[in-house]
């Protein structure tokens, strides 16, 4: 039997061993630093998870190698109970390196924030949640986080413990017993194959890592693909009636902004129609009913993006429209005008009044004005995102119309 370890073994030992050192320490930091909640908070939650998933990849390939190739010998002086330890503390090991990614992963695909994982931070490489809890309410989908949540926090301490019993071994080993059986983790001329075609074993275990991340970004872009596929097919065409005025959508914009993570993130909505009738001499004949498209909603932040459309988000799935409807206007004291109107986002309806300037010359209008939501008003982020760590619960939109007077 060999006396150390093949070299691919020895440089997947070091590479996850530094990759969990790098876990270890980001998470502890995640954990106190979380309620900050700013850009490079969330910069690290995306790194932790994508180096979590390589640890995962990389001990597929170390456990398709050591089959191939049996861990060497132990030295001759060792007792009974330090083999059985030794043995224990590897196969312990390759539970922790499995269970602990694991569960971090089942607790970012259950959450109902439904935050996506961008591998090695690029937006266009999603990799994919696990199809867990998929018919659960959001509270059950929170509960189960919480609960995966501990499990993970769990797991890590008990993995930390084993490193710190294991590296205690090994200095006993090197300083007590001077059996020099760290040398068999160095890399060496001596760090060869036993009797095992090393170039057939290593390309298996390489395409074992391969195949588990290059599987999941590509399930990932597919779930994306179809969410978005089915969230667009439930929203009815609708036909703009212009009454009074027609709106100039390429002149036109309506949008809002939000802060996430300390930032001001810009949203954009793509499709909307209007039916506005609006004479500033006859206000009590005024009426405007506004239908948006909430598919075409298009934010600055690709994360962000993906949690709007969920279920504690803007529901998509269920309501892929909202109406703003109001036949009660007013001209304030300062010579603008105020619209007492009703937001229908979500299934919610709730009072969204408005202020805004007009001013009209040759048959040609020009409307802006804005208002400021709270998005826990409409239950968006109520169970993952209740408080304003993250998202700050104020919303503020704004509307800059041009429109034709119609005879």
């Amino acid at each position: 039997m060999a006396r150390r370890y093949t070299g691919v073994a020895i440089v997947l030992h070091w590479t996850i061993a530094v990759a969990i050192l790098f876990q270890m320490v980001g998470g502890k930091w995640m954990v106190s630093a979380g309620a900050a909640a700013t850009g490079s908070v969330f910069t690290v939650f995306q790194i932790h998870k994508t180096v979590g998933l390589t640890i995962l990849g990389l001990t597929l390939a170390r456990i398709v190698w050591r089959l191939a190739n049996p861990a060497p010998a132990l030295p001759k002086g060792m007792s009974r109970f330090e083999r059985s330890a030794a043995n224990l503390t590897h196969i312990g090991f390759y539970a922790f390196l499995i269970l602990v990614p694991l569960s971090g992963w089942a607790m970012a695909s259950v959450s109902p924030t439904g935050v996506p994982t961008f591998f090695l931070l690029l937006e266009r490489l999603p990799f994919a949640h696990l199809p867990l809890l998929s018919d659960a309410g959001l509270t059950e989908r929170h509960t189960a986080e919480a609960w995966l949540k501990q499990v993970h926090e769990t797991l890590s301490l008990a993995m930390g413990l084993l490193i710190v019993l294991h590296i205690a071994a090994a200095l006993k080993h090197q300083f007590i017993a001077r059996d020099n059986l760290i040398a068999r983790m160095i890399i060496s001329a001596r760090s060869a194959p036993n009797s095992i075609a090393k170039a057939s074993v290593g390309g298996i275990a390489l395409s074992a890592t391969l195949m588990f991340l290059i599987g999941g970004i590509a399930w990932g872009i597919n779930q994306r693909t179809s969410y978005d596929a089915s969230a667009a097919a439930s929203l009815e065409e609708t036909t703009a009636t212009s009454g009074t005025w027609m709106i100039d959508h390429e002149s036109s914009a309506l949008g809002f902004s939000l802060t996430y993570t300390g930032n001001v993130v810009q949203g954009v909505i793509g499709s909307w129609t209007g039916d506005v009738i609006f004479d500033p001499n006859d206000l009590t004949s005024a009426r405007a009913v506004i239908t948006i498209d909430m598919t075409s909603v298009s934010l600055g932040d690709a994360t962000l993006q993906t949690q709007a459309t969920g279920g504690d988000g803007f529901d998509l799935a269920n309501h892929a429209t909202a109406t703003y409807e109001t036949d009660r206007f007013e001209q304030t004291d300062a010579g603008s005008f105020r619209a007492d109107g009703t937001l229908t986002l979500r299934g919610v309806a709730v009072d969204a009044p408005l202020v805004f300037t007009f001013d009209e010359a040759d048959g040609v209008a020009t409307v802006a004005g804005s208002t400021t939501l709270n998005r826990l008003d409409f239950g968006i982020g109520a169970v993952g995102a209740v408080d304003e760590a993250w998202i700050l619960h104020a919303v503020d939109v704004t509307f800059q119309l041009t429109a034709t007077r119609q005879q």
